[in-house]
Formats: C-alpha cells, structure tokens, sequence
C-alpha cells in the first residue's frame, strides 16, 4: 500500500512546528560486543568449575567486575544528560544536510564521554511507504564537561526532494568498556524542507519571445535601469548631465530629463510532467528551478505553476521568491492537491500581463514550451537525485 501524498504532505507541515525535545525513554540495549563477551566469561566459569583452577576462577572474576563496572559507568555516563536538536534550514538535493545538537551535562561532578547521537526512524503504520530522501544522521559527543555543554553537527547526504520528517532520536553510550550499550530517547518533531536540485539553463532559454509589460507593448531591456519619463523644469540638486540643452534653447529656460524604470516584466514558469516517468519529473522540476533561478537574477518577476493552471508560487521579484519557488516545487507531486496555494499577484505587478514559459519533461511542439532535455546544461555526472546516474553499458559500445 502506497502513502497518500496529500495525507503525508499535511503531516509533515504539521512536524514543521518544533517544540523542545522531551526524553521519553531509557533503556539496555545487548549488541555484540556485549554477547561475545558474556560467552566467554561462561566458557571461563565452566572452565574454572570444571578444572578446580584457581587462575580460571580468578579471571572469571576480573570478567564479571569488568561487566558491571562497565554497566554502571554507562548508565552514569547519561544520567544528567539532555540533548535538543537545533533548527535546521533547508537544503537542496546533492547538497549536505546539517543537523546541530546542543548536548547539555547537568551532573556537577562528572563529565559525560563518548556519546553518539542517532535520529530513529519515524513510526509509520502497517503497510505505509515513504521514498527515503537522506542517509543515516549520526552525530558524536567525545566530551560534555560537568555542568557544560557542546554543540554537535551530524551530516548527512540528501538523496531525493521533498519535507524530511524527524522526530525520536536517541543519545547512546557504551563507555567506558564497549560491553554494555545504553541509551536514551529523546523526542522532538521538525519537518526540515529538501529542494530539488537546480539544474544550470541556457539564459536564452527565456529570452526567447518576450512578454507584455504594463503599459501594453513590449517590455524592453534594460538599459542602465532607468528610460526617459518626460522633460521638466531644472530644480536644484540636479545633476548637469541631466539637462537637455537643445529643448532648453528653444523653451528659454533650463530643462532636464525625467526618467523612470523600466517595467517589470512578469514571468510564469508552467511545469508540465504530462506522459514522463520518475526520473524524467524530477529532471524537469530540477530545469524548472534553473529556468526560475535565471529569470529571477534577470530582474524579472517569476511564478510557478502547473499543467493544470494551479499557482504554485505567485509571482514575485527579489531575493526571498526563489526560496518560495524551491520550497512549492519540493514539495509538489504530480496530480496532487497543492500543499499550499499560490496568493495573488503582488500589487506592484497588477495589470500586466505575463509570459508563460512551459518546462516539459518530454519534447512537445510549442513555441514556448522548454524542453528538460534541451534548455539545461547538463553538466557531466549531474542527476536531480544528486548522485551519478545510472549507464547503461551497451551505451558506450
């Protein structure tokens, strides 16, 4: 049974409200170290009993001193400890996720040693399945003075798109001896966003054609950033290369050039997955995000939506609007509801109309249709998955 999208979506934007980590738990854990060792402190007492050895039996003391000694000492080892699990940003698929602890040690007198750090994975119901997006987290204290604290990094590699949901983690200890494993469980619910990877695309990809600007005609590039307004009266503070001399002539007095900025234009990105497979949607999300991120450094206002016409992201200009875009398209399943709906058009945007750039994840004939396959630069070993692609080895016979 597959996981619903809306449903998994909507829980993981509930867990993106981070509340302080609570220990729910404590335990014993037997790993191997621990079994191997207990076998052969057996074999010495059989030994020992056996053979009325007194050097067995001395041994097989010294054993039994070790494993208590060892449990005692790990049990210690956590006693005042607490650990919370920091905020983490988003990151981008091929890029290292970062996750801080703050480790604190309340005990007085003792320090705190050796201490790993392990995120659980979250509880799912029977039958339930998730695509996993990162490694394994793992972090490690080497030392937590007494009444102190540490802070800590675990990095991982993210694997694929999408919200990471974390939750339980737990801080283990096996000091001093390695013998006995023990552990405490802590909980803590974060949702950390991981956005698709941003493929590089040809910058006359969008310039191809050109949009309406807001007074109808054609939007015009950008010369200097500023274009003649008007002529109007010399006012002091104006600058002398201003001043339209021959117009002055004729009117008698001094006049100089008014100018305004140039309009905005306005940019929709539409994403098309119609008729592709898994790799090819993650492909053309990751083109997309570079279609996006080059029309945004181009000075244009850029939105996203999909094949059907839902807003994904509104369209918006500066810095914060290619965050909002990654985030809606890390997010984004083909056929699903949107986890959050685009808002309206800035007020500064109003009244224009904008030009529509449609990413496809499979050629069509459209002449403002952008192929996935066509529009980016792959560059050698590049995968929205962030890893080296699979060949297949008749490919380079």
């Amino acid at each position: 049974m597959t996981r619903d999208p809306n449903k998994a979506r909507n829980s993981a934007a509930a867990s993106s409200l981070r509340g302080p980590a609570r220990r729910i738990g404590r335990r014993y854990h037997m790993h191997m170290a621990g079994v191997l060792y207990v076998a052969t402190t057996i074999v010495l007492v059989l030994g020992a009993l056996n053979g009325q050895n007194n050097l067995l039996f001395a041994i097989f003391g010294l054993a039994v001193g070790g494993l208590l000694v060892s449990g005692v000492l790990s049990g210690a080892n956590l006693l005042g400890i607490s650990v919370e699990r920091l905020p983490t940003p988003p990151t981008a698929v091929g890029e290292p996720l970062v996750v801080r602890y703050r480790v604190r040690n309340r005990n007085r007198l003792l320090s705190s040693l050796a201490i790993t750090i392990e995120e659980l994975p979250a509880v799912r119901r029977r039958g339930e399945t998730q695509p996993r997006l990162h490694s394994p987290v793992l972090a490690f204290a080497a030392h937590v003075p007494a009444r102190g604290e540490v802070i800590v990094e675990a990095t991982a590699t993210t694997l694929r798109r999408g919200v990471a949901t974390l939750s339980r983690f737990r801080a283990i200890s096996t000091f001093p001896f390695g013998l006995t494993k023990k552990s405490v469980v802590f909980e803590q619910p974060e949702a950390i966003t991981i956005r698709p990877r941003i493929a590089p695309v040809r910058r006359e990809a969008i310039e191809a054609g050109g949009g309406a600007g807001e007074r109808g005609g054609r939007a015009r590039r950008w010369r200097g950033g500023e274009e003649f307004w008007a002529l109007r009266e010399f006012l002091p503070g104006d600058s002398l290369r201003t001043v339209a001399w021959r117009p002055s002539a004729r009117h008698g007095s001094v006049l100089v050039r008014d100018t305004a900025r140039a309009a905005t234009e306005k940019l929709i990105v539409e994403l098309d997955t119609s008729g592709a497979d898994a790799d090819q949607i993650e492909h053309a999300v990751s083109v997309a995000g570079g279609v996006a991120s080059v029309a945004l450094g181009a000075g244009r206002a850029v939105g996203l939506r999909d094949r059907g016409g839902t807003l994904l992201a509104p369209v918006r200009s500066g810095r914060g609007s290619l965050a909002d875009i990654l985030d809606a398209l890390a997010v984004w399943i083909p056929g699903a509801a949107p986890l959050r709906q685009g808002e309206p058009d800035d007020a500064s945007h109003r009244g224009s109309r904008p030009r529509v750039i449609i990413v496809t994840a499979v050629p069509k004939h459209d002449s403002e249709a952008i192929s996935a396959q066509d529009s980016a630069i792959v560059e050698p070993g590049f995968s929205p998955f962030g890893r080296e692609p699979k060949r297949n080895p008749e490919e380079s016979l």
